[in-house]
């Protein structure tokens, strides 16, 4: 697996040729301040994953043999889309185990630093060796799902995956898992190129409609987005998504007012994405276990009550019983006194 790759499994695969890496000279592209307890949407059990519906996203390719980057054709492509799981109901966010400062090499990047210590210490990321985390290397598609699978806590038994998914592929339990729960369903033809990089807007959009599967209602005016200086070079697609992340306090730019739509993001920037994500995660879950913890003291209460009313229903009828029968024996008892006269 090249460099930049999130290391979750070995990577077995066929002889990929390396690609060059093109890390962006962005220092404060995307960054986010941790939210744990803090806004967001998000209440347990509001949202289910949206139902099917098409999403225009174009993927970035490097040019062969140059350095310059060309957009491939646009296609239509389902990021978040399912019907039927309920998917606050079915995370379960890892727990970060204490501080985490194995990387050498994050030191200089105080907007990402702590996003990628906690990630680290809850499993979620993994370095490029085990003490460098390569921040300005450009991430992957196949390594953001692998995140978002982590940080939510996802897992499934599926093995129906993509069809350029080796199944020996480091992700391809990830990507089976996304798939699964509708997280992204890839291109028309059934792909979902994995080894592309993904650019920074297209990562917004999919970290979007992630956080409103969880049932985030996300704020989607889009005029914010004209305040950057390069908020026109947002496509059409993607305003509405990179609008709500910027409303949340997810995204802010760089410090330029830029916001780079078209750069392909990298592992830095995409931690600090993540992490928000996982905060989001982690407070819905906590909403969904507390929802469950009363329904289930309430359903405890209602069966006490059902059972004491039972209970005096029975010593009622009891009784009731031995009235009639008292009853019953002073009426034979006068009766047959009656005769013997």
């Amino acid at each position: 697996h090249d460099e930049g790759d999130e290391v979750v499994l070995p990577d077995q695969g066929g002889d990929t040729p390396k690609p060059t890496p093109t890390p962006s000279e962005s220092t404060q592209a995307t960054t986010s301040e941790s939210k744990h307890g803090g806004g967001g949407g998000g209440g347990g059990g509001a949202g289910r994953v949206n139902a099917t519906s098409t999403t225009t996203t174009e993927a970035t390719t490097t040019a062969t043999g140059g350095d310059d980057a060309t957009e491939a054709t646009t296609e239509e492509v389902d990021v978040v889309t399912s019907a039927t799981i309920d998917l606050p109901n079915e995370i379960d966010p890892p727990k970060a185990s204490g501080d985490f400062n194995g990387f050498v090499d994050i030191e200089g990047l105080a907007w990402a630093k702590d996003a990628i210590n906690t990630l680290a210490s809850a499993g979620i990321v993994s370095g490029t060796s085990s003490d460098h985390y390569s921040p300005r290397l450009n991430t992957k598609r196949a390594d953001m799902i692998v995140m978002i699978v982590n940080a939510l806590g996802l897992t499934s038994d599926s093995t129906d995956n993509f069809d350029d998914v080796s199944r020996n592929a480091y992700y391809a339990g990830a990507l089976a898992t996304a798939k699964y729960y509708g997280i992204a369903t890839g291109y028309p033809d059934g792909t979902f190129a994995p080894e592309e990089y993904i650019t920074r807007q297209d990562a917004m959009v999919l970290i979007a409609k992630t956080y409103e599967a969880l049932g985030a209602d996300l704020d989607g005016d889009t005029s914010v987005v004209d305040r950057f200086v390069d908020g026109a070079d947002v496509s059409e697609y993607a305003r509405e998504y990179v609008a709500k992340l910027v409303n949340e306090g997810v995204v802010f730019g760089d410090n330029n007012s830029k916001i780079n739509p078209k750069q392909n993001i990298t592992r830095a920037e995409m931690a600090v994405l993540i992490n928000a994500l996982y905060d989001e995660a982690t407070e819905v879950a906590a909403n969904v276990a507390a929802e469950k913890a009363e329904a289930a003291a309430k359903a405890e209460e209602e069966a006490k009550a059902a059972e004491e009313e039972a209970a005096k229903e029975e010593e009622t009828n009891e009784e009731g019983s031995e009235e009639t029968t008292e009853g019953t024996t002073e009426e034979t008892t006068s009766e047959t006194t009656t005769a013997a006269e």
